[in-house]
């Protein structure tokens, strides 16, 4: 076994990647990387997806074109195109951001993590010390305890957008975001969607004018069983069946495959936080406070695993924070954080205007993004913008 050793080491390269920045010039500094460099937001998330949605969109007006008095006719979609415009793009970055950070002499370690003991961080076979560690490992698609689903090849959104061929129908367990954004790309191509939701309507935590009218624009195009959970389902010859029990009594449904997207679970326990003495919530989340450091000292986490608000651009700008915390004496970073917090805080009625920070970071090649403004958590449901440093 190869023993390692480094000042910081950054776990997730996703919007950890976005870390390394010349506040640590000198330093000697790890990547580590269970997946693909750019996260779940790149490859299997927001970027992808939208791509999807855009598509999506331009088949609808395809066949919605008569209305504009514009003669046109759906003739079907070319799937294996569609993809490969996707992935295409995508799929090449990631060994250039690899080149890209050990160019930078920083190291990159591709493989899952696990924590053997506090500031031990076991990679294959490798050892890992630091004495810093950022902890930006995401999260995954939560998989529901349903009779029979193990024996069933179903879907997630880790999956569904890489499928080899459009399926003719599909059965949706989940009413949220991503169960409505996968319903409406192949459900405008093509595909028969029923959507099972156990709530009474769609996009649940919006707020009720726009769920209830989501929700009756998607009943006139998807097949929704709204009051509904699945109890078991099992393999067919002709794809999966799934035993339904409702508000109105027991249903039953077909479909080719199945999507389960019934929201996500943050990757503490891969990552094996417990054995370094990481505290983590009833949800998995990681435990942090104001500066994103975690109980034990040294160690910060951010996005997914740590924050209930899983959005890609308020991921993006954590890292901000913890290069001001992590990059400064002990001590000092988390003090000037909690300045800024007691200076700035919700109550002023007109907080000062912040250009962008020299925290506010673009990292240049080939995975860099566009500079983000830094924010803090959203405190008694108000944002809080710190001053530039």
């Amino acid at each position: 076994m190869a023993v390692h050793n480094y000042d910081l080491v950054i776990v997730g390269a996703g919007s950890g990647n976005m870390l390394p920045v010349e506040e640590f010039a000198g330093w000697r500094v790890a990547v580590v990387e269970s997946g693909r460099f750019g996260g779940t937001c790149l490859n299997r998330g927001c970027i992808p997806s939208k791509m999807l949605v855009h598509t999506a969109d331009v088949a609808r007006t395809v066949r919605h074109a008569g209305q504009f008095g514009i003669k046109a006719k759906w003739a079907g979609a070319d799937w294996p195109a569609i993809r490969e415009r996707v992935f295409g793009r995508i799929d090449p970055l990631h060994e250039q951001a690899v080149a890209y950070r050990r160019e930078g002499s920083i190291d990159v370690f591709l493989g899952e993590a696990r924590f053997e003991a506090p500031k031990a961080l076991r990679v294959g076979d490798d050892e890992i010390h630091a004495e810093r560690f950022v902890l930006a490992a995401g999260s995954r698609p939560r998989i529901p305890r349903v009779d029979g689903l193990a024996g069933v090849a179903y879907l997630t959104s880790d999956t569904v957008m890489r499928l080899d061929r459009l399926p003719k129908s599909m059965a949706v367990l989940g009413g949220g975001y991503i169960a409505a954004e996968m319903s409406h790309i192949f459900g405008s191509l093509g595909t028969k969607i029923t959507i099972v939701e156990r709530g009474e309507c769609l996009l649940a935590r919006h707020d009720a004018d726009i769920r209830a009218r989501f929700t009756e624009l998607y009943r006139e195009r998807f097949d929704l069983r709204l009051g509904a959970t699945a109890k078991r389902v099992s393999a067919t010859r002709k794809g999966v069946h799934l035993d339904l029990v409702a508000t109105s009594g027991a249903q039953a449904a077909e479909c080719e495959v199945l999507l389960v997207a019934v929201g996500r679970v943050p990757n503490s326990d891969r990552l094996g936080v417990g054995a370094a003495g990481i505290e983590t919530d009833e949800h998995g989340h990681v435990v942090t406070d104001d500066t994103y450091q975690t109980n034990v000292p040294g160690i910060w986490a951010l996005g997914d695993l740590a924050n209930h608000f899983q959005l890609k651009h308020m991921a993006n700008a954590e890292p901000g924070w913890s290069t001001t915390t992590c990059s400064t004496p002990a001590g000092r970073g988390g003090q000037h954080f909690r300045r800024c917090h007691r200076r700035y805080s919700p109550t002023r009625r007109s907080p000062r205007p912040v250009p962008p920070s020299r925290n506010c970071k673009t990292l240049g090649g080939p995975m860099s993004w566009p500079p983000i403004p830094t924010v803090t958590r959203p405190t008694a449901g108000r944002w809080r913008t710190p001053p530039a440093l």
